[in-house]
């Protein structure tokens, strides 16, 4: 939640998460471990379905899309929200 975030926003995150003291690795590697005992908890029947949905019509920040897939196994589509096969 808090890769892409800056300035107000990632104060408020790190408020509410309590984790302004973790570095951004840390932070990650908590949330991979956590989402990863989740997985192994077969009993429990989790799945995951992170995805990441961007528009063509923006640019993101260096890095943020490739931390989605290395931390948080995340797909990633590129989608032109305005074209009615979208969503098919």
């Amino acid at each position: 939640m808090k890769n892409g975030a800056s300035g107000e926003t990632l104060e408020q995150i790190d408020s509410i998460l309590n984790t302004g003291k973790l570095s951004e690795d840390e932070y990650n590697r908590k949330y991979r471990d956590i989402i990863s005992s989740l997985y192994s908890k077969d009993a429990a029947g989790t799945v995951s379905a992170n995805s990441v949905w961007v528009s063509e019509r923006f640019r993101v920040k260096d890095g943020f899309l490739e931390k989605a897939k290395t931390w948080y196994d995340a797909d990633v589509y590129t989608i032109e929200p305005l074209n009615p096969s979208t969503v098919e």
